[in-house]
């Protein structure tokens, strides 16, 4: 609670390490102040605002146990060392003697490791030892619109779509490969920002040619396999449904929630934080015959915030889970991306306003997931119509499906030139 050094704030007295007496320092002359001079004390005091309120006609007020005339300071210090390493006795604390919210502190991968994952390749481009590419866009619903401008109220965020597509590699090795934003209205699916990423898909890419092609540096093509679209918090849900229902195969709705359990029948209604019986990601289909996604979201960005943290070496230049990222992308690329904390209890919570690269990462990796296991599903169904073993089939996981793509992609076998790991 204070500063033993130099006393200051609440300090205990001591003896056998058993607390027998708290006594209150001052901070301008560092003098005791007992427990008994405290009803004096607050009688001369008086209350001096801090923040001055938006609105006139309202008054807060804080007021902490120190000041109580029925709790001594000499129970206050011996509730707050209970407290100590406990988050939910820590909360209590904070809330019931403190008189103040509580905000946990949490872990986030540290941001400035994070900007050095930055490479030298330019966005659009994949990168060797990428085998496939999947896409995550999320929707944005922006800031109110002023009526009589018919302009967002906060002209830093206006409706919009974000989009990023990552490349996907053995070893859980990925590269993003572009990050977008497309603005306008949000509330169609014919036009403004949805219109935007439409054209972009159709003529957007390379030379005018497809925008979801991309090309690695000796100009082998790649194609997008897999879209997930956030269909956000209700408002817009029926317009990214409709969206993915005209767009291309591999196009799908999800729904994020903390943990998805293992249980079709509470699929659409989400499920409470809890680790048990979850699943990675899970099918629902709708009434209109299209496949929404559910996805773990807790999952997806544990995964991720792992992954951030694994750094190259002289030793390992290309270890498992390394993330990279072209070198344009900006400082608040990176923010977003770094922009929630994990809590003790698996949680995460943001730190900032914007997080919009977190999610579309994340729904990237979802459809990655999906499209792995989807393949898996592919040639394990090949192998039984051929007549294949049981062993054989259960031996076509997301190992050997990413065997086959590097074959494709024309990844040469570790120990060959130009080979990856």
């Amino acid at each position: 609670m204070g500063n033993e050094q130099a006393k200051v704030g609440l300090c205990g007295e001591y003896k056998d390490g058993k607390l027998v007496r708290a006594v209150y320092y001052c901070a301008e002359c560092h003098q005791p102040i007992y427990n008994h001079e405290k009803a004096g004390m607050v009688a001369r005091g008086h209350w001096e605002p801090t923040a001055i309120s938006q609105n006139p006609y309202y008054r807060s007020r804080r007021l902490s146990a120190f000041v109580s005339p029925f709790v001594s300071w000499t129970e206050v210090l011996r509730k707050y060392n209970q407290s100590l390493g406990d988050p939910e006795q820590e909360r209590s604390f904070a809330n019931l003697f403190l008189g103040i919210a509580y905000r946990e502190s949490g872990e986030r991968p540290k941001m400035q490791s994070v900007i050095s994952l930055r490479s030298d390749y330019q966005e659009g481009v994949v990168q060797p030892g990428m085998s496939y590419i999947c896409g995550g866009i999320d929707v944005q619903r922006g800031s109110e619109i002023d009526p009589t401008t018919g302009n967002p109220r906060d002209p830093d965020n206006p409706p919009r779509l974000e989009a990023e597509f990552c490349a996907f590699g053995r070893g859980y090795r990925s590269a993003s490969v572009i990050y977008l934003r497309f603005e306008g209205p949000i509330d169609n699916a014919w036009e403004g920002a949805w219109k935007k990423l439409a054209e972009w898909a159709v003529h957007g890419g390379r030379d005018g040619g497809p925008g979801t092609t991309f090309y690695r540096a000796d100009g082998r093509p790649f194609y997008v396999d897999q879209i997930l679209i956030d269909s956000g918090d209700g408002m817009f849900t029926s317009v990214v449904y409709e969206f993915c229902r005209l767009s291309a195969g591999g196009t799908n709705p999800s729904k994020g929630f903390q943990f998805v359990k293992d249980d079709r029948k509470r699929a659409e209604r989400g499920d409470p934080a809890g680790p048990q019986f979850f699943r990675k990601w899970k099918p629902v289909r709708l009434d209109s015959g299209q496949i929404l996604y559910t996805i773990s979201t807790n999952f997806y960005k544990t995964a991720l915030y792992n992954n951030l943290r694994v750094q190259s070496t002289l030793e390992n230049p290309n270890p498992p889970g390394l993330c990279r990222f072209p070198f344009s992308y900006s400082d608040e690329y990176f923010a977003m991306l770094t922009g929630e904390e994990k809590r003790s209890d698996g949680s995460f919570h943001p730190i900032r306003r914007r997080v919009e690269s977190l999610d579309c990462r994340c729904l990237c990796m979802a459809s990655s997931d999906i499209f792995l296991d989807r393949v898996v599903m592919d040639y394990r169904m090949q192998a039984q119509r051929a007549g294949a073993s049981p062993e054989t089939i259960q031996s076509i996981d997301g190992a050997f499906v990413i065997g086959r793509l590097e074959e494709q992609a024309g990844i040469v076998a570790v120990g060959q030139r130009g080979a990856v790991k």
